[in-house]
């Protein structure tokens, strides 16, 4: 039904001239959405829907928008949508529409304003997370979450950043300076990420760094995680 034309305009029509109820109207553009599926000159029903004043019309028409990579005006309104939103799931559902419609310089740029913006790391750390799963830049990536390790942050942001660093950065000198800076932390649970990021890491004896530290470790948990990384390296 993308290329029929007839059908598009009845349903444009229809939701044009007639007043639903919030969720009524989202299921229609949900319905439009999978007729349409992505076809040229469709995608200003959902950058309408966008300004809706409801929440569901405007996440709805966000999910649709995915449909359209190839235009500027979706990119750009995307990009706008998600820049100006107060709550950071909406922030978190509008960047992953951009990261599927965006370019690897348009998400770059992206990403730039966020971790220039955002002061308390929520955003940008989410931001980067998806920067990296995206694969447009994994190693930047990697060098940008090094920052929200840092005790700047509160738990949530830096577990977040240590997690992705436990998935991406496999390179033992990183780990090894990263242990060693990060063991000496108030926070138990930061030093039980750390301690996971080292286990396994191929070229780094994990004895090298906890060794000095096991034994002034008053975490049970941390402990015993040091005893296991060191008795299984």
């Amino acid at each position: 039904h993308a290329d029929d034309p007839d059908l598009q305009l009845a349903i444009t029509d229809f939701l044009q001239n007639r007043e639903f109820e919030p969720e009524v109207r989202a299921a229609l553009l949900r319905s439009l959405a999978t007729i349409t599926g992505g076809a040229s000159g469709t995608e200003q029903i959902f950058l309408n829907a966008l300004e809706s004043d409801h929440f569901d019309v405007q996440q709805t028409a966000l999910m649709a928008l995915q449909r359209y990579p190839e235009s500027e005006a979706v990119k750009g309104r995307v990009q706008a949508y998600a820049l100006k939103s107060d709550s950071l799931p909406v922030f978190r559902n509008a960047v992953r529409v951009f990261s599927t419609v965006a370019d690897t310089a348009a998400f770059d740029a992206f990403i730039g304003q966020i971790v220039r913006t955002d002061t308390s790391g929520h955003r940008a750390i989410f931001a980067i997370q998806e920067w990296i799963n995206s694969g447009m830049a994994a190693d930047r990536g990697v060098r940008q979450t090094e920052f929200y390790t840092s005790g700047t942050y509160d738990y949530p942001v830096r577990k977040t950043a240590l997690q992705i660093l436990i998935r991406h950065d496999h390179t033992p000198e990183d780990w090894k300076a990263r242990a060693e800076k990060l063991l000496s932390e108030a926070d138990p649970r930061i030093r039980f990420l750390v301690v996971r990021g080292l286990s396994g890491m191929s070229g780094l004896d994990p004895s090298e760094v906890i060794a000095p530290r096991i034994e002034d470790e008053y975490d049970a948990r941390v402990y015993r995680a040091m005893r296991d990384v060191m008795s299984n390296p």
